[in-house]
């Protein structure tokens, strides 16, 4: 994972965010179609773009853990979800965060995966896995482009191997952004009839 961020990139990146991240972010947490009871894991949460918008979306008893291995970005994202009830921050490696076994419906993992270390991405998968209960959803989002992302043959095989089945797959092209892809997984067996392109 990358280093502590300095106070000024992280007042610069929250600055940026407020201005322009709710049209780069919002289309991805609609996409989730959450109902608003879910429990949810956002996966190096970050400035806590994602994890804001999914409380607005938390009606019904629903919460957002934010897990990052980022104290500075942990700060930002309890100052931004600080209105909200049912939330929760987990300062470190989700290997040694101490969260129970299928304790949640929805595990996101936007733009980050790339971040993680190649030596540890099949052990934090399995970990992501073990926190997911049957029939919960693992969105992952990431960039096309090899020099900042992770090809989506990797992330197949990574998520197959940790048992989840691929329920279906999109690109995303944005004007001045690198494009992505997103892939939504399951814990459990596939959906009946679906077919992958």
């Amino acid at each position: 994972m990358d280093a502590e961020p300095t106070r000024v990139e992280t007042v610069l990146v929250s600055w940026v965010m407020a201005l322009f991240g709710r049209p780069v972010y919002r289309p991805f947490v609609d996409s989730l179609d959450l109902k608003g009871d879910e429990a949810v894991l956002d996966f190096g949460s970050g400035w806590a773009e994602n994890s804001l918008l999914i409380a607005e979306k938390l009606n019904k008893g629903g919460r957002i853990t934010c897990l990052d291995v980022s104290e500075e970005w942990l700060k930002v994202a309890k100052h931004r979800l600080r209105r909200f009830s049912g939330t929760n921050f987990v300062l470190g490696d989700i290997s040694e965060a101490n969260l129970r076994d299928a304790s949640f419906d929805l595990v996101i993992v936007h733009l980050v995966l790339h971040h993680v270390d190649a030596s540890i991405r099949e052990r934090t998968v399995k970990e992501l896995v073990r926190v997911l209960r049957t029939g919960g959803r693992l969105v992952i989002r990431e960039f096309m482009i090899s020099d900042h992302g992770i090809a989506l043959d990797e992330v197949r095989k990574l998520m197959s191997g940790a048992g989840l089945t691929e329920q279906s797959w999109s690109r995303h092209r944005r004007i001045l952004l690198q494009d992505t892809y997103q892939v939504t997984w399951t814990k459990g067996p596939p959906l009946s009839g679906h077919t992958l392109p």
